[in-house]
């Protein structure tokens, strides 16, 4: 062989080594290459949302890239191959991110949504209010459209703004809620005080035009703010406790006088007002004093004044009509004894029916009117049982005297003569002699 043609296969043989070594470089580069991306490739497989028809369209469009470029090293054209595969790192980190974004807005999309539509077709009546809801309302629907485009990043942006914004709602809405549970709790009760009669209102008709015109100026369609009007009904409660509690006292005061008075004229107008005079003048006393606290507006003191003398009512009612009776009684048996006055056969008698009147007066004046009655009622019947004996004697013409014991120890000596001398012991052993 000569030097010509040994040189020329050297020189082939060079370039096989080479193109020998190029290719096992490009190979190895490859499966280099390959296994740093399986490796990149991994979290991407193994994250909770791969399956997820979100996120599984995109990783499997990455494998299927990287088969791809395995079938092109597997035909030797390990370079393009190497090429091809360097493109899809990048890639795996943005389907990485997508898949934390679309968990991320999984996890969110639920309450957020819950939040947003709350109050979902409500109408507050505030107008900035209510835009703020619409604006709520409408931002959930963007990041929805957001996640349907899987832009999942800028919908969990949105979705983030919408715990503010509810909270901001949340405590208009509540202002709201309170405002209208306080007018409706007010307006009957201003209503029913508006309602009252006049007697009753008068007293205090000032702290009622007060109270009218601070309670106008809370209504929400003045403030156009549902916490400021809440402010302004606190404001007034004291107003309107003190007007319940006073018309209260007022009303309770009118009825308690009205009862009162009727009762003062019953007694005064009684047939046995003498013996229940006292109770008469302490009524007066009261409503007096009554009277000129209710006109100072202490009604509840002036109720107090009045009521004092209630308890007494019945006992005094029945007194009353123990005295009447009493009254009654006397002056039947005065009637009788008025009838024999100036009859000397009848003065023995007419004498002790007069003492027993004396004992029934000294009763009545204690206010045992029950026990004056009985002796009233005994001295009209020793009057009765004088004239009957009187009537008796008279009728069989004759004349003379009797002594006698009465039940109640008291000697009765009845005569017709014009004279009779007789004589008798009393209780306590006294001799007592008359003619």
């Amino acid at each position: 062989m000569d030097a010509a043609k040994l040189d020329s296969a050297q020189k082939a043989l060079t370039m096989l080594q080479t193109t020998i070594t190029e290719a096992s470089t490009r190979k190895a580069a490859w499966k280099s290459a390959l296994e740093l991306f399986n490796i990149s490739l991994a979290p991407l497989e193994h994250h909770p949302k791969a399956a997820d028809p979100a996120v599984k369209p995109t990783i499997d469009a990455i494998k299927a890239d990287r088969d791809a470029a395995i079938a092109k090293a597997s035909a030797h054209g390990h370079k393009q191959a190497i090429i091809d595969l360097a493109a899809l790192p990048p890639r795996c980190v943005n389907a990485e991110a997508l898949a934390d974004d679309f968990s991320e807005w999984k996890v969110l999309d639920g309450p957020r949504k819950a939040l947003a539509q709350t109050y979902l077709g409500q109408v507050s009546g505030n107008a900035d209010v209510d835009a703020q809801t619409r604006l709520m309302e409408g931002t959930y629907t963007h990041a929805l459209a957001d996640a349907t485009a899987k832009k999942y990043k800028d919908a969990v942006a949105k979705l983030d703004l919408i715990p503010d914004m509810f909270k901001n709602l949340e405590a208009d809405f509540h202002n709201k809620a309170e405002y209208d549970s306080t007018i409706a709790a007010y307006d009957p009760l201003i209503a029913a005080i508006n309602a009252l009669d006049v007697a009753v209102r008068t007293p205090v008709q000032a702290a009622i035009d007060t109270f009218n015109t601070r309670y106008a100026a809370a209504k929400f369609a003045v403030t156009a703010n549902y916490k400021k009007s809440n402010q302004l009904l606190g404001n007034i409660a004291d107003v309107h406790i003190y007007i319940d509690a006073e018309t209260t006292a007022i009303g309770n005061w009118i009825t308690a006088l009205k009862a009162f008075d009727t009762q003062l004229t019953t007694f005064k107008a009684h047939a046995g007002k003498s013996g229940i005079q006292d109770i008469i003048l302490e009524m007066e006393r009261d409503r007096a004093t009554g009277v000129t606290e209710a006109t100072a507006n202490k009604h509840t003191t002036a109720l107090a004044v009045l009521n004092r003398s209630q308890p007494k009512w019945a006992a005094t009612t029945t007194m009353a009509q123990d005295c009447a009776s009493y009254l009654a009684a006397r002056k039947t048996a005065q009637d009788k004894i008025d009838a024999l006055s100036g009859t000397p056969e009848a003065a023995s008698l007419l004498a002790q029916a007069t003492t027993m009147l004396g004992v029934a007066g000294t009763q009545a004046i204690n206010k045992n009117f029950a026990a004056a009655k009985t002796s009233a009622d005994e001295a009209a019947k020793r009057a009765d049982a004088a004239k009957a004996a009187l009537t008796d004697m008279k009728t069989q013409g004759g004349y003379g005297g009797v002594i006698a014991l009465g039940k109640t120890g008291i000697p009765t000596m009845p005569y017709t003569s014009k004279g009779m001398r007789r004589a008798w012991i009393d209780a306590d052993g006294a001799v007592r002699v008359d003619v």
